[in-house]
């Protein structure tokens, strides 16, 4: 006579593995983890990849009538942050190609405060050193630097959207910040970008 089997316990469920580098981010069901959670006030106003693991971040933060601007180097695989630049200057950094890390340079723009105009920047990687690279006259804002794969230029737009939207063109200019030239005109032409 064969007696039933008595009734078995479950067997434990196994966790699929974590790749190591995600440790430390909140998990959610569909296994997905947060890297970044604003705190209230604050905007991640665009985010680029540095290279597969960093990105680089510009933040808005308004806190009663101040407003500071950042921009952060943001480890993925952490979760870290770290700011480069931080203070009530207003900076934009390009979606694309903003660093190079050949040249151990990141370019972004940033607002003039007398002239109420954006100018080109670029800075060490660590946030070190900025140095002006434009000084223009008009009233349009130069934005969405982007450093080409060679390290040698800088593409950006010159948005005229003053007093109302009038238009952009392209231009390059090289990092040193000599040898300006227009690539663009008589168009809307925005966020430039290089190819590799």
């Amino acid at each position: 006579v064969v007696e039933p089997a008595p009734p078995q316990p479950k067997p434990p469920k196994v966790e699929t593995p974590i790749d190591e580098r995600l440790e430390g981010f909140l998990p959610r069901e569909d296994g997905s983890r947060l890297a970044y959670a604003a705190e209230t006030g604050t905007k991640i106003l665009s985010a680029s990849f540095i290279d597969n693991g960093t990105l680089m971040l510009t933040i808005s933060a308004t806190k009663g009538k101040e407003t500071r601007w950042s921009l952060e180097r943001f480890e993925i695989a952490s979760a870290t942050s770290v700011k480069l630049l931080d203070g009530t200057s207003a900076r934009l950094a390009s979606s694309h190609r903003p660093v190079h890390r050949n040249v151990n340079r990141f370019c972004y723009s940033e607002r003039d405060a007398k002239r109420g105009v954006f100018e080109i920047w670029c800075t060490d990687l660590d946030g070190k050193n900025p140095k002006q690279i434009t000084m223009h006259d008009g009233k349009e804002d130069l934005l969405s630097p982007a450093i080409s794969p060679d390290g040698l230029w800088i593409v950006f737009a010159v948005v005229a959207d003053k007093p109302k939207p009038q238009g952009a063109s392209i231009w390059k200019v090289r990092l040193d910040g000599s040898d300006l030239q227009q690539l663009t005109r008589g168009g809307d032409d925005r966020r430039p970008t290089w190819s590799d």
